[in-house]
């Protein structure tokens, strides 16, 4: 019976299209835990959903991570971020491979990015993706799909930046047999930091088939080598929170973000950033 329940719950998140699509725009414990918040973030955990962030890394770093989802395995998702800087005026390159699902039905997404600054405050990032979606229907089978991705960061002032980020603007076809089309979706948000510690930030982020969503967050650094984050989402309403241990090179983010219905779904990434040469 437990395992009928599980998979009829599968299938109804499925058919409401919210879970399925955020698929398509993973998130990682470090944004996760501000309520998703940091379309206009320059670090390097903000490139997985804009690639101008990536502008902002000075020396080569890589992320893993996990997130389960309603504390579902059918609904979790590991992630891979890469960010390689070439240059003070090169640009840095970058790459985001994500997996959602598990064996009866499954999403990848893989990408190649570019990013750059363009004078001190404004930078523009670019990324290319392949998604291949499987299931273990015979009569569905699997599809690939190449699409593309982007955003840019604008400084205001020392306080306050501006960012946005748009996915799959041409609305590229994820089956033919069936019609359905990757979900575009556009983001606007600005970050405010009023101080070294604390770090504000808030989104409008809309996704094609599904009601715009307000993102707000926090970030407060207690330490040099311990943060806080909390945050919120509308549509639907999540809360979430968070925190970053910093040891080094190392750094690992824990996030739980809360459904009223749906229950908790725990996040952990982990850090590593490669010294100067």
């Amino acid at each position: 019976m437990k395992k009928h329940l599980k998979s009829i719950i599968v299938l109804l998140l499925f058919m409401s299209g919210t879970v399925l699509q955020a698929q398509y725009n993973p998130m990682n414990a470090s944004l996760t835990g501000m309520g998703g918040a940091g379309v206009a973030l320059d670090d390097f955990n903000a490139g997985i959903n804009n690639q101008a962030a990536w502008s902002s890394v000075e020396t080569p770093s890589v992320s893993l991570g996990y997130n389960s989802r309603f504390l579902l395995k059918e609904l979790s998702d590991r992630f891979l971020s890469l960010a390689v800087p070439v240059g003070k005026s090169s640009g840095v390159f970058g790459m985001n491979v994500s997996q959602f699902g598990y064996s009866q039905y499954n999403i990848t997404k893989a990408g190649l990015g570019y990013a750059r600054t363009f004078g001190p405050d404004f930078s523009v990032g670019l990324q290319f993706d392949a998604i291949h979606a499987g299931t273990a229907d015979e009569m569905y089978g699997s599809t690939n799909a190449f699409t593309f991705e982007g955003g840019f960061q604008y400084r205001l002032n020392k306080q306050i930046s501006l960012g946005s980020s748009i996915f799959n603007p041409v609305q590229v076809k994820l089956s033919d047999f069936t019609g359905e089309q990757l979900p575009a979706s556009i983001s606007l948000g600005m970050t405010y930091s009023p101080d070294k510690l604390l770090m504000l930030a808030a989104d409008i982020v809309k996704e094609q088939y599904q009601p715009a969503s307000f993102r707000a967050g926090f970030r407060y650094q207690i330490v040099d080598a311990f943060c806080l984050r909390g945050g919120f989402s509308s549509a639907p309403f999540i809360l979430s929170g968070g925190a970053g241990i910093n040891f080094g090179n190392f750094t690992a983010d824990l996030s739980t973000s809360y459904h009223q219905i749906l229950g908790i779904s725990p996040g952990l990434s982990l850090v590593y950033k490669f010294n100067k040469k």
